[in-house]
């Protein structure tokens, strides 16, 4: 469940860009990259949602799909939601190459109050962070 509401929570945005790239190219307009990534943040949500309800996805993925920027409104699903964003916020603190494994103080921010309710320790994510180098170098690899 947790690695499909991972998989799925941002589908809102894919759903969204990938309808604007088309409708450009048709027109051959060229938006604004900026406005366009802001317009498709505010609708990713809804647009994420109507997906899930059409595929008749499972309630703990559309949770994801809906909350994974606000964990806390997320109601029964709370748990997988606030995974999802946890992982968001070290993928985000891992994309940002630099030197050493210290947490950032984003991390130790609102997110510790996830942190605490998931039952993950400041040790284990200062483990994961100092592998930062190895696991940029891995994901660069694949680009």
């Amino acid at each position: 469940s947790a690695y499909l509401c991972g998989l799925l929570h941002r589908v809102g945005m894919a759903i969204i860009l990938a309808r604007v790239g088309a409708a450009a190219l048709m027109h051959r307009l060229s938006p604004d990259p900026s406005r366009v990534l802001q317009f498709a943040a505010q609708h990713e949500a809804h647009v994420g949602a109507q997906l899930a309800k059409a595929w008749s996805l499972p309630p703990a993925v559309s949770a994801a799909i809906a909350h994974w920027n606000d964990p806390l409104k997320s109601g029964e699903h709370r748990t997988e939601v606030m995974e999802v964003a946890l992982a968001r916020q070290i993928s985000d603190e891992l994309r940002t190459p630099g030197a050493g494994g210290e947490l950032p103080d984003s991390m130790l921010g609102p997110v510790s109050k996830w942190m605490d309710e998931l039952s993950i320790y400041p040790d284990e994510l200062f483990t994961i962070m100092a592998q930062r180098a190895a696991i940029y170098a891995t994901a660069e690899s694949f680009t």
